[in-house]
């Protein structure tokens, strides 16, 4: 065998490796970043959304149905047994919620919904107009 050949093998079987290597570590990324993204449902992440924007139990507000990319859910007044109807949509990384039968809270003076999952935590957060934000975490046992 020539050196040329040699070195020529040597590269092909180089390009190999990395190609393998570079698959493996984008595979695994998607991997884990989308089972971290499962451990949360849309239902979850807008129940969590209507408990921190009305500092409510999330206890408290109950899905009632889902229509296409739309959660519906209510929570019930306790002081008066009233029932209070809200929608929510998950966007990427934004939340859009209001109630159900009203306008979304996506006007230039609603407070914009976000959320984060990090560390098998849900983390909602509410900013305000002045840059302050509400944030609540939720572990998955918080939905049982």
């Amino acid at each position: 065998m020539h050196i040329n050949e040699f070195l020529y093998n040597d590269m092909i079987t180089m390009d190999k490796l990395l190609f393998s290597l570079l698959i493996t570590a984008m595979l695994s990324g998607c991997d884990s970043k989308n089972t971290e993204q499962m451990e949360f449902s849309n239902e979850n992440i807008c129940r969590a959304t209507i408990a921190t924007t009305l500092h409510k139990k999330l206890s408290s507000i109950e899905v009632d149905k889902k229509v296409r990319d739309i959660t519906y859910l209510y929570y019930i007044r306790k002081n008066d047994g009233s029932r209070w109807e809200y929608k929510c949509k998950v966007l990427k990384k934004d939340i859009l919620w209001g109630m159900a039968d009203g306008r979304w809270r996506d006007g230039k003076y609603d407070d914009p919904m976000s959320f984060t999952i990090s560390n098998g935590k849900l983390n909602i957060a509410k900013t305000y107009y002045d840059n302050s934000i509400l944030e609540n975490s939720y572990s998955k046992m918080d939905f049982n």
